[in-house]
This record gives structure tokens, sequence and C-alpha cells, in this order.
């Protein structure tokens, strides 16, 4: 049983998110390195902290509304928030909430921690690279048009011009054929 214990905090210790666990009091008793990393400091700032008491509302506030809710519920849930790490910086993130439960009574809880902040600063600009390329495109099609209007207007003017061409050569041959049978009338 020892070594699945350690193997178990091995692959917890070397996960590229953070994970942490709080006990039935909602006391933080395990965080591993990523979680640190995330919440900008030392594990030794979170381990041994009330979720509750122990962080500042500016922390944890919307956050705490998920905790809560699978804390009561006991059933395991995903949380997407915004919190100001201890470490100052305002993130998004992401996660999962599982109660641990014994005797059918909340005995804690492991809880998944992904920073999603670059990938919704990502997500904007990439929302915005489409709303430019939309934008773009709507003014490419109206220049498009505007000139597949102007062609077509040429185009009128153009057949209308060979049109009346035609009109005056026939005009012209109808004329010179009118000639040649007046000039061999007046010969005879």
């Amino acid at each position: 049983m020892k070594g699945s214990i350690d193997l178990y905090k091995l692959i917890v210790e070397n996960l590229p998110g953070g994970v942490w666990v709080s006990d039935e009091n909602d006391v933080i008793i395990y965080a591993n390195e990523a979680m640190c990393n995330i919440a900008g400091v030392p594990c030794s700032e979170i381990i041994g902290k009330s979720v509750e008491r122990d962080f500042s509302n500016e922390v944890v506030d919307e956050f705490s509304k998920h905790y809560m809710k699978v804390k009561t519920g006991l059933i395991p849930g995903e949380y997407e928030s915004r919190v100001k790490t201890q470490g100052g910086k305002d993130t998004i993130q992401r996660g999962w909430l599982i109660p641990l439960i014994e005797e059918g009574r909340f005995s804690g809880m492991i809880v998944t921690v992904e920073d999603i902040t670059e990938k919704g600063i990502l997500k904007k600009k990439l929302e915005d690279y489409q709303q430019n390329l939309e934008r773009m495109v709507t003014e490419r099609t109206k220049e498009l048009e505007e000139k597949n209007e102007r062609l077509n207007k040429f185009n009128k003017l153009f057949v209308e011009r060979e049109f009346r061409i035609k009109e005056l050569r026939d005009k012209v041959k109808e004329l010179e054929s009118m000639l040649k049978e007046g000039g061999s009338d007046e010969r005879k």
C-alpha cells in the first residue's frame, strides 16, 4: 500500500496543473508545486490555511461559491472563476472540485487548478483576428460589389455603343445601296 501512495504522490507532484486538498474543516493540508506556482507564493503560505477564513475575499470570493456548493451537495463539480492570487496576479482559473466523503459526510476536498488566463487572452485576441477579418471581408465585398456595378454600367454603355455602331453601319449600307440603285436608275 505504501508503494501505491508514493506512486500517487509522485504523479500528483509532477502534474502541470495545480492540486490542493483540504480537510473536513476546509484547512488546506496539501498543495503540489504547480499549485504554489499558480498562486505565486511558496507552498508554506498555502498549506495550513483555511479556505474560508485565511484568504481575502478578493482572493477567493468567486471561487468560494463553487467550493461551498460542492461541499454542501457532495457532488463533484467543475468551476471557472476569477481569482486574485496571493501573489497579487489577477487570473482566471478552472478545474474540478471533488468532495471527499466518509460515512456520508464531507471530509475534505480535492481541488484541481488550471490557470487559463493566457488562454482567455488568446481567445479574446482570436475573437478580435476573426472580427477584424470579418470586417475586412465585408469591406472588400462592398468594394467588389461597387466595382462590379461600375463594370456592369460600363458594359451596358459599351454594348449600347456597339449596337448603335451596328445600326449606323446597317444604315450606311442601306444608303449606299440606295445610292447605287439611284445611280443605276439615272443611267437607264
